[in-house]
């Protein structure tokens, strides 16, 4: 029996943003020891002509400066996604480094956060860094 949180490694992949029209880049990522990767965005007020977009981008470089994006890693909402989320998940990206990137175009779209999650990790249990609490019981 395989338990979440002894399973994935979850990540802030952004703070919380403003309204705007302008890209939010999320943190850049270590996916070594690591099969997978999922982003969800957790979107705020979406203004009426918005089409938020999730995308997830990779490269080489520990520092971000070679991102380029992962061709079919998008997730595309649009006006009526105020309050709800946007997910893109890739299985054995080809680069080590990875970030979310939320594209905010036509009208301003407040973000809430990004989370990451890293999963089919080589050694579990999983090492959780960013939580400040978790916990996994089998049967109530």
């Amino acid at each position: 029996m395989r338990q979440l949180f002894a399973a994935i490694l979850c990540l802030i992949g952004s703070a919380p943003a403003a309204a705007g029209t302008t890209p939010v880049n999320g943190t850049v990522v270590d996916t070594q020891g690591y099969e997978g990767v999922a982003a969800i965005a957790q979107l705020g007020a979406v203004t009426a002509t918005g089409v938020p977009t999730l995308k997830l981008q990779q490269g080489d470089l520990a520092d971000g400066s070679d991102m380029a994006d992962i061709v079919g890693a998008v997730a595309v909402g649009n006006d009526t996604m105020s309050g709800k989320c946007l997910g893109v998940e890739v299985h054995l990206p080809t680069k080590r480094y990875v970030r979310p990137v939320l594209i905010r175009a036509t009208a301003n779209t407040a973000l809430n956060s990004i989370l990451v999650q890293l999963f089919n990790a080589s050694h579990t249990p999983v090492t959780q860094t960013d939580a400040a609490g978790a916990v996994s019981i089998i049967g109530p």
